[in-house]
């Protein structure tokens, strides 16, 4: 039995050349990104923001720390490490270590003819029954961002204004192993973000508009090569994500209000996503988001810690499985973020 799946798993690296999916990249977001429907090229800050936009470090002004630690529909797992610190006031540094797993996983029959509900169902009835094996997908990040800062002049009859513009790159490293190490990959890529922060308020002259702000995030570039132990090349697809969002002070109630729009672009496909977040105090903040496959929601809360601020976020996505629960944990130095 197991000389054939590991025949057939060598097959299919073989056919399906040239489309290796990163999903487990995506699986290992931070449960601030997943409650607002996996949307994070715009809003997200600190060390959550190297899965999503790494121009996103340089807008905090303190050192963080953060931990994952998920399950994943009761079959594997998901974990996370990472810590960001800054240099001179200029370079924002930051190392993150992510990876998905499946222990001792039991091995099933062909289901590629059995429907969403059979296969979920099979799944649960044969959990524990029979021979079991393991895989494990493994990614670390070095991120460096620097914020730039460009003066408008927007001509005699305008004021001058100001646009900030952080810059992240990330050089993230990747290993994968399948079937108890019968086949195993190295691999390595780049990714580069971006951000437009507009002053609202300076530029449309509305008096107490909020930013707009503009992102991009570009993975992947050029491919990301993924070298199998038999020697053959796969090829992590380049994708760029955009996105649009207004973040909106409501001073009245102590609050600011989050509205976004994100685009995920592949050569084949496109991935349209909208989300919505409250913030009250910098202490509570509640989600909602919504993308091609789910509605999700969640919430972030921020507790003191003698020296130190711990933001707990957790996320209830609406997974076609199943609902998935995710909790992410972050502790920094007492600070307030430059955007929050």
């Amino acid at each position: 039995m197991k000389k054939i799946i590991i025949a057939i798993l060598v097959q299919v690296i073989v056919l399906f050349a040239g489309n290796y999916g990163d999903a487990f990249i995506n699986a290992s977001r931070p449960a601030s990104v997943v409650g607002l429907g996996n949307m994070g090229v715009t809003q997200v800050t600190g060390i959550q923001s190297v899965l999503t936009n790494p121009a996103g470090l340089t807008q905090t002004n303190r050192n963080e720390m953060f931990i994952q630690y998920n399950n994943l529909f009761g079959m594997g797992y998901q974990h996370g490490l990472g810590i960001m610190t800054k240099h001179n006031e200029k370079y924002y540094f930051g190392i993150t270590w992510n990876r998905v797993a499946i222990d001792e996983l039991t091995e099933r029959i062909d289901l590629f003819d059995y429907d969403l509900e059979e296969r979920r169902e099979y799944v649960r009835e044969h959990f524990g029954k029979g021979e079991t094996f393991s895989n494990s997908e493994n990614v670390i990040h070095f991120s460096i961002a620097r914020n730039f800062l460009h003066t408008i002049n927007a001509g005699w009859n305008y004021d001058k204004f100001n646009i900030e513009n952080p810059v992240g790159i990330n050089i993230k490293l990747l290993s994968k192993s399948m079937y108890n190490e019968h086949a195993t990959a190295k691999g390595a890529g780049i990714d580069i973000g971006t951000k437009f922060i507009i002053p609202g308020e300076d530029v449309f002259s509305i008096p107490r508009f909020g930013n707009v702000i503009i992102g991009f995030n570009l993975a992947n570039v050029y491919q990301t090569p993924i070298i199998w132990s038999n020697d053959h090349v796969d090829m992590a697809k380049m994708k760029l994500y955009s996105g649009i969002s207004l973040q909106q002070p409501i001073k009245f109630f102590s609050s600011v209000v989050w509205i976004m729009l994100e685009n995920e672009k592949t050569k084949d496909e496109s991935n349209f996503r909208y989300g919505f977040q409250w913030e009250f105090k910098d202490l509570l903040n509640v989600r909602f988001g919504r993308d091609l496959l789910n509605s999700n929601i969640g919430f972030g809360l921020k507790l003191p810690y003698k020296d130190y601020d711990l933001k707990i976020d957790y996320s209830l996505e609406n997974h076609p499985i199943e609902m998935v629960h995710r909790i992410s944990l972050t502790l920094f130095g007492r600070g307030k973020n430059v955007i929050k």
